[in-house]
């Protein structure tokens, strides 16, 4: 992972809104950009726990596969 990766990662999440924050990190982490762990430790930071951070991975994965 790059450090400019990570960079977008913090930006995303110190910018926070919903669901773009979570479209960008989870299409990087699609891309084998970022690792979910390496997601989950930046959101942290950011007060973010790692239960929402899998329920929002379970719920786009869900809503793109429905084609929602």
């Amino acid at each position: 992972m790059s450090k400019q990766i990570e960079n977008q990662v913090h930006e995303a999440f110190e910018n926070f809104s919903k669901w773009e924050t979570y479209g960008l990190v989870f299409h990087l982490m699609d891309k084998r950009k970022i690792t979910l762990r390496k997601i989950i430790e930046i959101a942290q930071q950011y007060g973010i726990s790692q239960g929402v951070i899998k329920m929002r991975r379970r719920d786009l994965t869900y809503a793109n596969r429905a084609g929602i």
